[in-house]
């Protein structure tokens, strides 16, 4: 092995040296002629290069390269000569890809809200971009309008020159959106302050509504009534001072021969006494039937209340039941028992719907994504929906977003409404799948 390779070196150092040696006993030939040997006054012998070749600066090359063949769709600049190999460009219109090594066909930016971001040349292909406002819908393969999340729905994702805006439904009391809009995400519900109180309630298309808090309706009667109560009483004191001087009617009994003064005054302490009592509790006493009285007649309302809805329960399934049966053909027997356990006969149909899919929470097209893409199921559904087996396949090629992207390109249908698509689940009997489409409507 060590004697092979020290072969192999020994020739590699034998052939420099003899290049070496030539070049510097010969010297170099010129452009536009290649090395054949050295004459016998050591210079080197030249010879020009035979048409269709060149070499281009000082060499001892024994053969001169072939000139280059300008390909298709290409023009020469510089025809080639001895000394210098043809130059090409690509025709106007055209450009130059290095991964093909040939001249290209430029594309073209359709539709009018489709710009040129670059033109193309010889070197590059044009580079196209959607106007602000629109992205490049794939499927439609033109420029499209972003999306404009209505009221009630928030921005998850802004729309981009490739992508559609994405938005998702506010949460109810916990988030709100007032207006449509293509940057807007839904908003935080407002918190009313310490000295408010909440006038209308937080729901998917409003913000909460405060108001200030009253004041004290016993504060207000009193500063109304300011002149006809004792100073006391204005000041907010709520409870009456006690008696400490004789009434005058006393005076007037003691006067009369009634007592001494004494026993006017024990008198006095005890008809006071007396009448603070018999108030005291008189109020008392009204105030307890009053509670009483409002508890029973609240219990009431609320069983009233309770008894109606059951009633009306009751109703709606007595006529749902009745329906079920007449419509059943009489050529197959009634089973009660299965027509209560099928989920999708329970499921409400939503009726007279028009709002179209590509409009709608685009939460439906991914919550259906995660139960029909994993198992090809998707395939089953576009052939219900009016997909060719073509069509199928072109939607099978990115596999892991088949369901979304046959579902996108349906939404941009003519009647490709919510409603639609839920019957045709109904009718397909898939309940999961027809109830995650029925809770976004």
């Amino acid at each position: 092995m060590l004697a092979k390779y020290g072969i192999l070196i020994l020739a590699v150092l034998i052939l420099s040296i003899t290049v070496i040696y030539a070049t510097h006993i010969c010297g170099l030939c010129p452009a536009g002629f290649f090395y054949k040997g050295c004459l016998n006054n050591s210079a080197p012998f030249c010879e020009r290069c035979p048409e269709g070749t060149f070499k281009d600066g000082l060499n001892v090359i024994r053969q001169c390269t072939k000139c280059r063949q300008c390909g298709l769709n290409s023009v020469i600049i510089n025809k080639c000569n001895v000394t210098h190999d043809t130059k090409c460009r690509c025709r106007d219109g055209y450009y130059f890809d290095k991964d093909k090594s040939q001249c290209i066909r430029c594309s073209k930016c359709i539709g009018k809200n489709n710009v040129v971001v670059r033109k193309c040349n010889g070197t590059h292909n044009t580079v196209c971009r959607c106007k602000d406002g629109y992205y490049f819908d794939t499927g439609a393969l033109y420029c499209s309008r972003c999306k404009n999340c209505k009221r009630g729905h928030g921005v998850v994702k802004n729309c981009t020159s490739t992508t559609n805006t994405r938005c998702q439904r506010c949460v109810r009391g916990i988030t709100f959106s007032n207006l449509g809009s293509k940057t807007e995400p839904c908003r935080s519900c407002k918190k009313c302050g310490p000295n408010e109180q909440v006038d209308l309630h937080c729901n998917r298309k409003r913000d909460t509504i405060c108001k200030a808090v009253p004041e004290n309706k016993i504060k207000t009667f009193i500063l109304q009534n300011k002149s006809k109560w004792p100073e006391s009483f204005a000041n907010g004191t709520t409870r009456r001072p006690k008696t400490t001087s004789i009434p005058t009617e006393l005076f007037d009994a003691t006067n009369a021969g009634i007592g001494g003064p004494t026993s006017s005054i024990v008198g006095a302490k005890q008809i006071t006494s007396k009448k603070n009592r018999t108030s005291n509790g008189g109020f008392s006493t009204v105030k307890t039937i009053s509670t009483i009285v409002g508890g029973i007649l609240g219990l009431a309302l609320l069983i009233f209340v309770l008894y109606v809805i059951w009633r009306r329960n009751k109703t709606a399934t007595a006529q749902s039941s009745t329906t079920i049966v007449k419509t059943t053909p009489p050529s197959y027997p009634h089973h009660p028992k299965e027509t209560e356990t099928n989920r999708l006969s329970r499921t409400p149909l939503v009726t007279g719907s028009t709002e179209l899919l590509r409009n709608a929470s685009y939460s439906i097209i991914e919550e259906l994504s995660s139960y029909l893409n994993p198992r090809g199921r998707w395939k089953t559904l576009a052939a219900k929906l009016g997909y060719t087996s073509k069509d199928i396949l072109n939607f099978d090629i990115e596999q892991s977003k088949a369901t979304e992207n046959m579902l996108n390109d349906w939404g941009h249908l003519k009647d490709s409404t919510v409603q639609k698509l839920y019957e045709v689940l109904v009718a397909m009997k898939w309940s999961h799948e027809a109830e995650i489409v029925r809770k976004y409507t």
